[in-house]
């Protein structure tokens, strides 16, 4: 690390509510950041799993003049669907900045992410939404039983169509989303997932969204490892969405 290199790790923590999983990471680039990234780390909406899982594409970005939200919420396994659920709303309602905003979700991250996208007002929605390996077709999820029921496990019930909130959690289902979208997988990830992405970028570009695909070679951590070609591509992918370029070295 060099003397103008900040070190790693959060700056501050923006809270959005009492209960202590309910904060946000931020780390500020030490120069006025390019854009900044929502990010909403997956775990098939379990507790074990928190917000470190973005932490090392969180320290890689902010080194490269983004600011980064890594968002920490509370898991229905827990607290249940309608408490994740408004957590994702309320935390995208905390990020108050000035430069264009990215959200990006991975694995049931991007299921939460694009869903939140989709229930912001028209005017609120950010620059750009990604996906990255997102579980964002619910109702084949679970007709899968990917994560040892996972899907049954978050809602308390398996997905049903008949359900207007199973229906509004499920990103596929809520097409168009009306703003620019990255889909990514990587092609060694589980054959499901790639299928949920290359069916909801063919249904949303029919819907009228304007959405890139990236299917390359990479597994399902591989994508958001800073160091990964995957990642690499989709960075690529937002810089050239947001019309500013690739990312320096």
């Amino acid at each position: 690390m060099t003397s103008t290199q900040k070190p790693a790790g959060p700056d501050r923590i923006v809270r959005y509510g009492d209960h202590p999983d309910q904060h946000i990471a931020v780390r500020t680039p030490g120069v006025t950041p390019r854009w900044t990234a929502v990010l909403v780390h997956g775990g098939y909406w379990r507790s074990p799993y928190t917000l470190d899982l973005m932490d090392p594409m969180a320290d890689s970005l902010s080194s490269h003049n983004v600011a980064t939200w890594n968002v920490e919420y509370r898991r229905p396994d827990e607290h249940g669907w309608a408490a994740t659920t408004a957590d994702l709303a309320a935390a995208l309602r905390a990020v108050e900045v000035s430069t264009p905003i990215v959200v990006i979700g991975h694995s049931a991250g991007g299921q939460l992410a694009l869903r939140g996208v989709a229930d912001l007002p028209a005017e609120s929605r950010p620059a750009l939404a990604v996906s990255l390996a997102g579980v964002i077709d619910l109702e084949r999820a679970d007709e899968f039983a990917m994560g040892d029921g996972a899907v049954a496990n978050a809602l308390g019930h398996h997905w049903s169509g008949d359900s207007p909130d199973d229906v509004a959690s499920s990103p596929r289902h809520r097409l168009p989303l009306g703003i620019p979208q990255i889909v990514a997988c990587g092609l060694d990830d589980d054959p499901h997932l790639l299928d949920f992405s290359r069916d909801y970028s063919a249904a949303a570009l029919a819907a009228g969204d304007a959405v890139t695909e990236i299917h390359s070679a990479g597994d399902h951590f591989a994508i958001i490892d800073p160091v990964a070609p995957l990642w690499a591509e989709v960075l690529a992918g937002i810089e050239l969405a947001l019309g500013s370029g690739r990312m320096g070295h």
